[in-house]
């Protein structure tokens, strides 16, 4: 619902502030940068999870939660 709602404004804005010959590039760069932005939150999950005690958490289980609550 979320990924829904943001593509109303991302679709809104782009005319704004670029012309329609940079549309493609400038869609592509956007959602490039979301896709690299999901691997980096992914990897920063892992890392939370499988060093639980490192980040002074008392289980997986509750590394687990606090990495779905990102």
């Amino acid at each position: 619902m979320g990924y829904a709602g943001s593509l109303v404004f991302y679709n809104a804005y782009l005319p704004e502030i670029a012309s329609a010959k940079e549309y493609d590039k400038l869609s592509a760069k956007g959602f490039a940068m979301g896709y690299v932005g999901c691997v980096i939150l992914l990897v920063l999950n892992l890392v939370v999870i499988s060093n639980f005690e490192t980040f002074g958490l008392d289980s997986k289980l509750h590394a687990i939660r606090v990495s779905f609550a990102r």
